[in-house]
């Protein structure tokens, strides 16, 4: 199934006389720590077995494998670990169900809301 995955946070940050700009900067646009930081996108599919779960954690690999976040620690307070990712699944969901803990084992830090959409596409394999 096709994810998407959103990364934000809704901490706040304080002033720091060593950064005034940055912290003036933030205070200037309240909303900017929960605001989207970046947007990735996968997808994933399980031909032969036909597994939700299995295409779902294909898909969040895909979206998060060639991405690198040097900065997220300066950016986010909290750094990687403050990070807020809103995971979304949209796939064939009654047909084939998806757990959302072993999505959510994809992601090595943050904290990781899951949420799945039915939609995505059935379609043959060939084999199953």
């Amino acid at each position: 199934p096709p994810v998407a995955l959103r990364a934000q946070s809704s901490t706040t940050t304080t002033s720091s006389p060593e950064q005034p700009r940055r912290v003036e900067n933030v205070e200037k646009h309240a909303s900017f720590m929960s605001k989207t930081l970046f947007v990735e996108l996968g997808v994933g599919s399980d031909q032969h077995g036909q597994d939700g779960t299995k295409a779902a954690v294909r898909a969040c690999k895909d979206a998060i494998s060639f991405n690198s976040l040097p900065a997220i620690a300066d950016l986010i307070p909290g750094g990687y670990g403050g990070m807020k990712l809103h995971v979304l699944i949209a796939a064939p969901i009654d047909e084939y169900p998806v757990d959302v803990d072993e999505v959510k084992k994809v992601f090595p830090y943050g904290n990781v809301n899951v949420e799945l959409v039915r939609g995505g596409m059935v379609a043959a394999s060939g084999i199953a």
